[in-house]
């Protein structure tokens, strides 16, 4: 069986956060162990989360927007410069607008679960890019 992925999970609303971090936990199909989800609620944490850890702790990470005066998308910039992929989901409706917002995917209010589990799966799974060969001396 394949070791859990670890994800971190942003959301302001606590409804919102239990409920996806109980899919998130519990997506067990073909083989898949599901999450280990470290969620919060404020950027504080957030960033606290990303400095105990070491810097490759975390595979991914998911970004709830439900309000249109929460800092998701600066967060959401922030965990890329970290090297983070980012999945950013806004479910306050509206147009993303991806040069405000710096992510690997990004989802709107009226997506189902399982089209955005299926992009996280994929974007844990994925390599950041090619690793550097160096030529021997």
């Amino acid at each position: 069986m394949r070791p859990r992925k670890n994800v971190m999970l942003y959301c302001q609303c606590e409804q919102i956060t239990s409920v996806t971090r109980f899919i998130l936990e519990n997506q067990v199909n073909m083989g898949f162990p599901g999450y280990r989800v470290y969620a919060s609620a404020t950027e504080i944490e957030i960033t606290g989360l990303i400095q105990t850890h070491a810097q490759h702790f975390f595979d991914c990470a998911v970004v709830i927007r439900v309000s249109p005066n929460d800092e998701s998308p600066r967060l959401c910039s922030a965990l890329t410069a970290h090297g983070l992929k980012t999945l950013f989901m806004n479910r306050r409706g509206g147009a993303i607008d991806g040069g405000t917002v710096n992510a690997s995917a990004f989802y709107s209010a009226d997506i189902a679960n399982a089209e955005w589990m299926d992009r996280l799966r994929i974007l844990c799974a994925r390599k950041s890019g090619p690793k550097k060969v160096e030529a021997a001396a």
